[in-house]
Order: C-alpha cells, then structure tokens, then sequence
C-alpha cells in the first residue's frame, strides 16, 4: 500500500470515528410535552385554540367519467402557541430542535417508524417511541437570538405558503420579538424568500443558514403549526393527516391581497408540473387537447411570487395535474374552478386542497388518472382525454359541478 493510500484510509478513519462520536441518541418528544413536564429549559409565550373544521365532500371522477363525493367529516384542530426556549439547536428543512439530551418535534404523536425513517432518511438512523439516533451533524451559526421557521418538507411550495408563512401571524403582533430575525434555509427557491419578505414588508432580517447543520440559538422562539399535514407513506390516509387551517389560508391570502388583480377573472390556466414523479405519462395528448380551448400554458417555477399570485388571482378556470402550485389557488377568485388530476391510486387524498377551496368559494374537482403502479402513492398515470375534454366542456358553461 502506498503512502497516499495510507493517508486516505487514515482521513477515513478519522472522519468515522468523528461521525460515531457526534451521533446522539436522543430522547424524543414534542415541545409541549417537553415544556408541560419541565424536561427543558423555557416558557409558553402565548397559546390559542382553533374551533374544529369539515374535511371531506370533495367532488371527485374516476377515470371513467363516474362522479363520486368524498365523505364529510370533522376534524379537530391543533391549539397553536409560541414558546421561547433557552440554548437550544434548529436543523434546517426539518421541524427538529434539540436542547440537551431532547430532539423535540411536534408531530411525534403522528409519526410512525416506518414514516420517521421515510421522511429525514439522511437524518434518522433509528428510531422507537421514546428516542431516535440522530445522524452525525457539524455544528453551524450560534446566534444570540431569532425566531426559527424551520420545518419540515418547506422546500415544498405547498408547505411553505400553507405550513411556514403562516407561522408570522402567530408572532407579529408580539413586540418583545420584534428585533428577533428569522431563521429559514439558505437553499430555498427564490420565490419563497420573496413571499416571507413581502409578508413581512421588509421589516425583518432574514438569516439564511446551512442546511445539514446544527445551528445553535441561545434565546429561539418557536411557534407550533397552525395545519398538520402528516406524509403516510406506509398506513392508509385519514382525514387527520391533512388538517389545514382556515385561519393560516385567510392570513397569507388577505396579507397578499395588494398583489391580486382587481378585473374579472378569465383566464384559462393549464398548469404544467416538472417533477420526477406522478408523472401524466400522455401529456403532449392532454396539452394538445387543452390548447384546443385556449388554455396558457404555465410553469409557476419560472414565475416569481408576486406574479403567482395575480396570476392565479385572474384565472376562471386552472387545469392540470396534482402539486405544490395548486397551493396559489388561495389566491384566486371566489366562483373560479379548478380540475386537477391525481394518479388514481388505492392511498390518495384528496383533503390538501379541497376544504380550503370549498371555503373560498373556489369549485374544485379531482380526475383520476390509471395508474402505472396503483400501490404507489406517487404513481405516473394516464389521463382519459375523453372524460377530461366533457369536464372541460361542463365546467365552461354555466352549469356548476
């Protein structure tokens, strides 16, 4: 073996043993819980309650054309708070904090092992009910004091206008805070710092911080999610895992009001979706049918924030499959309508969409597509361009779905 492959193994060597002793086997909880026993250091600020809220009666086609109607419910919605806590670490494009031997997440009741090591597969290397092996992470910023919007799955348009940005309501009114900046991923997509500066006016310094590093905050204010919005991959979907709250859409849609068209609605929108997976396998046909109508052809990533939302704010009628730009449909007009597909599979919802429009008086429906892999949740599909071409028709004229 030769000098510079002696170096190498050595680097390796040391580099494992570096990880083996930085991984920590933590307790796991969620905030609440944590402060509740006095198992952490730090205080509730402020704490509120949400009235319950109607899932379901979500209108749906199956690829057929048959109509059917998702069963109503009523879900319970979670009290939200702001806590402060003392010394304590965040982890970027995750809701985990950790302070001593503590990793606190508020979504511990709903996660699963199965969907633990699914979601944070490069930070999670095992996991039970009471404690999780956390990867091996350097340690990054330390700051004196902010407020963390750090959660998991923001680098998601949906997660972010619906899960991060409405966490500014719970804390803008409170002035003790009003110097703390904001802690947010340095990896984000333009268009998300955009939104978080304009619901902010400006007003606040933004401290974009590595992702895959522990960033130490010696005063960090934290505000529980005003949704839950939990990724089931391996369990059947419930109307509980999709919880958002009306309260966090009216607060980004009326704060974003200044950017919305003040014209009658027209526009026929079909939105493209650029994603490795639930891929429309027969697009070009699909495209070609709705270009027949005088749809425009859309690709939101290409569109910064503000033209988003007075995009969708002009639009009569969206198309196109499933994803996170169907999130700007809080910005469009009451009496406007949208169609999105969805792969047809055996464990979909249809709840990330649908009781938000219901209330904003935005008449939305699903058409399922075949799925390639019906057991998928993700699956690639086909769209039935003969259904698809008579909802068109239907959802043009004045008759309503």
């Amino acid at each position: 073996m030769d000098i510079y492959q002696t170096v190498c193994n050595a680097i390796k060597y040391i580099k494992r043993k570096g990880q083996q002793q930085l991984r920590k086997k933590l307790c796991f909880t969620s905030v609440r819980e944590a402060l509740d026993n006095g198992k952490i250091q730090g205080k509730i600020i402020k704490q509120m309650t949400q009235p319950s809220q109607k899932a379901g009666g979500v209108t749906y086609f199956y690829c057929d054309g048959a109509r059917a109607v998702t069963e109503i419910a009523k879900v319970e919605m979670p009290d939200y708070y702001i806590a402060k806590l003392k010394s304590a670490y965040a982890l970027a494009h995750s809701g985990f904090l950790i302070q001593g031997t503590y990793l606190l997440d508020d979504n511990k009741e709903q996660i699963t092992k199965h969907d633990a090591l699914s979601k944070h597969p490069d930070k999670i290397l095992s996991f039970d009910d009471k404690t999780i092996l956390l990867n091996a992470f350097p340690k990054g910023e330390q700051l004196e004091k902010a407020i963390s919007l750090f959660e998991d799955w923001q680098g998601n348009y949906y997660h972010w206008l619906l899960e991060t940005l409405p966490k500014l309501m719970l804390i803008k009114d409170e002035k003790e805070f009003a110097d703390y900046p904001l802690l947010v991923p340095g990896d984000l997509p333009q268009q998300f710092y955009e939104s978080l500066e304009f619901m902010t006016d400006n007003k606040r310094q933004l401290i974009k911080l590595a992702p895959n590093k522990l960033h130490y905050v010696k005063q960090l204010i934290y505000s529980s999610n005003l949704s839950v919005i939990n990724q089931a991959y391996h369990r059947k979907i419930k109307h509980d895992d999709c919880k958002v709250s009306f309260a966090a859409v009216n607060y980004v849609r009326q704060n974003c009001q200044k950017l919305m068209s003040k014209h009658a609605p027209q526009r026929l929108l079909y939105i493209e979706r650029n994603s490795g997976y639930r891929q429309v396998l027969n697009e070009d046909e699909v495209k070609q049918l709705v270009l027949s109508y005088g749809f425009e052809m859309i690709d939101c990533a290409k569109l910064n924030f503000y033209e988003q939302v007075n995009l969708f704010s002009q639009a009569k009628l969206i198309i196109g499959p499933s994803g996170a730009s169907f999130a700007n449909l809080i910005f469009c007009a009451k009496g406007a309508r949208a169609l999105t597909f969805t792969p047809g599979t055996c464990r979909e919802t249809y709840e990330p969409f649908g009781p938000f429009s219901e209330i904003l008086g935005i008449k939305l429906a699903f058409l399922q597509g075949v799925p390639k892999e019906p057991a998928n949740l993700h699956s690639d599909y086909r769209v039935n361009c003969a259904v698809l071409g008579s909802l068109i028709k239907e959802m043009l004229s004045e008759e309503s779905l």
